[in-house]
């Protein structure tokens, strides 16, 4: 948001963007615009013409200690230290302008915006809504400072409520369309979202940010296929950057379209995106071209266990994975096929161990249940096959488990007969 950096002369109001230092003509939309005497004016303009800012500053501090000074000269002082980096003297005489001329509107937006200069959002949210009010509530400026303030602090409700404000007064202002499109994808309401978005783009087809929310919005709605599109269009505008295409690979590789996400992932030059190619060709069976673009030694090993387990090999398998692991133990993956090597070894101890950990997470949690399953069953613990297939029968009821669990428990009860 612009400072509203103004000299007020004798018969025109002169406006000084602080961040674009443009002179030009300016007249307040809201509250009052302080009249002068002479002498005000007189000094005002002795300030503008002078080219030295501190010189400037020195002129206005010194009419300020005449009787005679009004809010006009506080007011174009306290610009002045705003503009030299003096945000606590600028929020004083801001405040003195204000206690003169109360309804002056450009003094309190500037106060506003010396108080969160100075660091002090929470306090610069009130002279905020003080500022807002005497616009009559439609300064737009002052309204996305608000929406943002919201959207930093995690109320994406009252962000949104702000932006929607706003954009009455700007319609047609892109970056507010943008804000509020990212408001709707952080409150999870992603249809909104992908409508929003879709409208920014029939008019400005590259806008990378709207491109960006519309595929996030449509993966997060399920919809995999529908948010490459847009990944699509943004690569061709030239705007994607390596996050983007990793995206963009990864939903490739979410759709089992191992071979294009592995050339996606190619075009990230670095050791991840190498990384996350070789691992795209080993699931599509490319044990050798993954070897040849995995740029991870430690990765190394977890593609020649795929490519040993492929030919059969699983001892092999087994001591790959097991060197991988010992370096890169919380991969959850490389686990679970860990587990199911060793139950196809017979080593049924050592892969239900494995298989437990796993049932804590969901992504495996039925595979891992079943794991333990065909372990304890393999190791006569029947007790702990029952225990378990009950608990698939109740999670994840299906008929093959239900004729498991009869089958269990009629081994069960034959067993306890003959102990008997």
């Amino acid at each position: 948001m612009k400072i509203i950096f103004t000299f007020i002369a004798l018969f025109a109001v002169l406006l000084n963007s602080y961040a674009e230092g443009v002179l030009g003509d300016f007249s307040s939309a809201f509250g009052r615009v302080p009249t002068m005497n002479k002498r005000e004016a007189s000094a005002i303009r002795e300030a503008r013409e002078e080219s030295d800012s501190s010189k400037r500053i020195d002129i206005l501090s010194e009419a300020a200690g005449k009787s005679w000074a009004g809010s006009a000269v506080f007011f174009n002082l306290a610009n002045l230290e705003f503009a030299a980096g003096r945000h606590a003297e600028a929020i004083s005489h801001y405040k003195t302008a204000l206690d003169k001329t109360p309804s002056f509107f450009e003094a309190q937006k500037n106060l506003a915006l010396a108080t969160a200069a100075k660091g002090d959002k929470k306090a610069a949210l009130t002279e905020m809504k003080k500022a807002l009010a005497l616009s009559g509530g439609s300064d737009a400026d002052i309204l996305r400072w608000i929406s943002t303030y919201h959207s930093n602090a995690g109320d994406f409700t009252a962000a949104l409520w702000a932006c929607s404000q706003a954009l009455i007064y700007k319609p047609e202002d892109g970056d507010l369309k943008v804000m509020r499109a990212y408001l709707l994808y952080k409150m999870r309401l992603y249809s909104e979202c992908a409508g929003d978005c879709e409208k920014i783009l029939e008019a400005q087809l590259c806008n990378k940010s709207a491109l960006l929310l519309l595929a996030k919005s449509r993966a997060s709605l399920g919809d995999l296929n529908a948010a490459l599109s847009p990944l699509e269009i943004l690569d061709k505008c030239g705007k994607a950057s390596e996050t983007d295409i990793r995206l963009y690979a990864d939903i490739l590789f979410n759709l089992k379209r191992y071979a294009d996400s592995a050339r996606a992932y190619a075009r990230i030059k670095s050791k991840d995106g190498c990384g996350r190619a070789a691992l795209a060709l080993t699931a599509v069976g490319e044990y050798e071209a993954a070897l040849k673009v995995n740029a991870d030694s430690n990765l190394e090993h977890k593609i020649k266990a795929a490519c040993h387990l492929s030919k059969g090999d699983l001892k092999g398998a087994k001591e790959e994975m097991g060197i991988y692991l010992n370096s890169v133990p919380d991969d959850l993956h490389a686990e679970y096929f860990q587990a199911g090597v060793l139950a196809k070894l017979s080593e049924y101890e050592g892969a239900r161990l494995r298989f437990r950990g796993l049932a804590s997470y969901p992504e495996f949690r039925k595979g891992a249940l079943m794991g333990i399953l065909h372990c304890s069953v393999a190791l006569g613990d029947l007790d702990d096959a029952l225990r378990t297939a009950k608990t698939l029968e109740r999670e994840y009821p299906g008929s093959e488990t239900e004729k498991y669990l009869k089958y269990l428990d009629l081994n069960k009860n034959e067993m306890e007969k003959s102990a008997q």
